[in-house]
């Protein structure tokens, strides 16, 4: 069945399924790679039977061949800006900051998959669907939407989870994830893929939530200790107008490339008649 035939009842379904195992899989308290691994599988699953021709454009799996090796460069980056950032801040409110062997293999296990399900639902899945239904609105205003929806749903996890990992978000770091949301847009709207923008979050991440903090604390305040920074809001505040600045000057090259084609195309064919 097509995904012009499939009915839109069952979409719906699906779309619930997909999210409810998206929640589950990725924030379970249980954790671990194989829940991970399951929630991603389970996603792409849900994705294909809701929209079996279109599920990897609107997942965002495009590309991976020609990102694969910019994505490794991305990673690499983010996680060493990221590690001198973190130790900063750590050194600044006196943490301790190392390498906590015994945790680095279950912590940067979990975060390849838990990262790309945040991507592949709060960031292609919702921004490229709001990108579909909403064509009129320039692509700033629906970053921007899918940007505060991305800070609102972390301070609604983390204000409605039972146990150690409850407690409040500071403005600031709502105000990190908020841009952090932002750059994250950027890459997706531009390159229609999550690649890179799964990269990125990677790189972050490893640091942020790796084994790297020595001091035990919970996420809410690990979260407004690192993000809650004005050191990491004015990070990402340079890296939002880096990236952005960037991708406009190559969507520019892009469109005059297109356009130059168009115009060679144009004379070559008014050649042929005459």
């Amino acid at each position: 069945m097509s995904a012009a035939k499939r009915p839109r009842a069952v979409q719906i379904v699906l779309v619930l399924l997909l999210l409810a195992g998206y929640v589950f899989f990725t924030y379970s308290s249980a954790g671990g790679v194989m829940l991970g691994a399951l929630g991603t599988i389970f996603i792409v699953i849900c994705a294909s039977l809701a929209w079996p021709e279109r599920y990897k454009e609107y997942l965002g799996l495009i590309d991976l061949r020609k990102a694969w090796l910019a994505s490794l460069a991305l990673i690499l980056l983010t996680g060493g800006i990221a590690f001198v950032l973190i130790r900063a801040i750590a050194a600044a409110r006196g943490i301790g900051f190392g390498l906590d062997t015994a945790g680095l293999l279950p912590a940067l296990s979990q975060i390849p998959f838990q990262t790309l399900n945040e991507e592949l639902v709060l960031g292609a899945l919702l921004l490229l669907s709001l990108r579909r239904r909403f064509r009129r609105p320039p692509s700033l205003l629906l970053s921007f939407a899918a940007a505060l929806a991305f800070s609102l749903l972390h301070l609604a996890f983390y204000a409605a989870v039972a146990g150690e990992n409850r407690g409040p978000l500071t403005p600031v770091t709502l105000a990190s994830l908020f841009l952090a949301g932002l750059i994250r847009n950027n890459f997706i709207l531009y390159q229609r893929s999550v690649w890179a923008a799964w990269a990125v979050h990677i790189g972050w991440n490893a640091v942020f939530l790796g084994p790297f903090v020595l001091d035990a604390m919970n996420e809410p305040t690990r979260f407004n200790i690192f993000l809650g920074s004005y050191l990491t809001l004015a990070f990402f505040a340079a890296l939002l107008a880096a990236s952005s600045l960037f991708l406009f000057l190559r969507r520019k090259k892009t469109i005059e490339k297109t356009s130059k084609e168009a115009r060679n195309e144009g004379i070559q064919e008014k050649g042929r008649r005459e």
